[in-house]
């Protein structure tokens, strides 16, 4: 009989010690972590989280809570995703045990490096209505950044989110802004055409022309240039002065009429190198200033190109020529397809 008991005494031990061998059960207080934790992201990212019980660190399914869900949400399985900029608490509920941690959710960081509406010039009749379109560049912003729009008479030319709708007889500037860029459309509005001497018209810098109007009048005649950059005008008087595109308006009355003005910039006819002799020798190691004269000397875009036929032998960079080798390179200086050359002979 001792030695039953003996057996079952011993029995009870190893179903005690077995025992002791199971893991707590975890409803009630336990220590556990965040396998990984952030304290900052940008709007539109998203984040990971996963909670470890210690000091194992098992896995834990938590329940998970946003102090601030117009910031930050939190799904079921941890994963965070940054809403707008702001501060939000996220916690982690498992068994009566709770952790947390604060994030910080930053806006985008980006450049605006251009801005282009499209089109840039409308001609519309009172009432009409139509959509601006405004392109942000680089394209990856298209979705993040928004223009702000506005119309520099909105008695005239009313715009909401690229909207347009003309209210009267007039003209305005429709604005789009993006960071530090800003774009515009030169919008006329009229009640009516009134008939001009001329529809369309090209003329080269400093040219003039005389427009007229057409048609009979219901009052005095008003002209305006939509770019006075491009073109000024009085009394149907036309200057052209810089290169690009612009109309020419006339208002009488409630109606408008337009000339389409394009303005050419003044060309090169000519480059010619500043040199008596068509060739010139040099000793290796020497320099030597070149110039040239261009005409007309007016022209609007004279900007000078250099090159050398062989850069072994001598190189060249805004008209200096520096000798490096015996031998002989052509120097060639051009400017809108117009050029001239001159033979560098370098000798030891």
């Amino acid at each position: 009989m001792r030695i039953i008991n003996k057996l079952i005494y011993a029995l009870n031990i190893v179903i005690l010690a077995s025992c002791s061998l199971v893991p707590p059960a975890e409803t009630g207080d336990v220590s556990m972590s965040f396998s990984e934790e952030i304290h900052e992201i940008f709007v539109g990212e998203s984040f990971q989280f996963e909670v470890v019980l210690l000091p194992d660190n098992r896995h834990a399914d938590a329940i998970w809570h946003s102090s601030n869900t117009s910031v930050a949400l939190v799904s079921e399985s941890g994963v965070l995703y940054a809403v707008s900029p702001g501060e939000a608490t996220i916690s982690a509920n498992y068994g009566k045990s709770t952790i947390q941690t604060d994030i910080l959710v930053k806006a985008l960081s980006y450049t605006v490096e251009g801005l282009h509406i499209s089109p840039e010039t409308v001609e519309l009749n009172v009432g009409d209505e139509m959509r601006l379109s405004a392109e942000v560049a680089p394209v990856y912003l298209t979705d993040v950044v928004k223009p702000i729009w506005r119309s520099s008479n909105e008695n005239i030319v009313s715009v909401n989110d690229g909207n347009v709708k003309a209210i009267s007889v007039g003209t305005a500037e429709i604005y789009a802004e993006a960071g530090d860029k800003q774009a515009k459309c030169f919008i006329s509005v009229s009640d009516g055409t009134l008939g001009l001497s001329c529809s369309a018209l090209e003329l080269i810098i400093g040219e003039t022309a005389t427009l007229s109007v057409t048609d009979e009048c219901d009052g005095p005649v008003v002209w305006e240039s939509s770019d006075p950059s491009v073109a000024s005008v009085a009394d149907g008087q036309v200057v052209a002065l810089y290169p690009g595109s612009a109309s020419i308006l006339a208002y009488s009355g409630n109606k408008v009429g337009r000339c389409l003005l394009n303005v050419k910039p003044i060309s090169v006819q000519s480059v010619t190198i500043d040199n008596s002799e068509p060739a010139v020798v040099i000793a290796k190691g020497d320099t030597l200033v070149l110039s040239v004269s261009i005409m007309p000397e007016n022209a609007t875009f004279a900007v000078v190109e250099w090159t050398s036929s062989d850069i072994s032998v001598a190189s060249v960079e805004n008209g200096t020529v520096r000798a490096l080798e015996v031998g002989e390179s052509e120097i060639k200086a051009w400017s809108e397809g117009k050029s001239d050359t001159i033979k560098i002979v370098v000798v030891s």
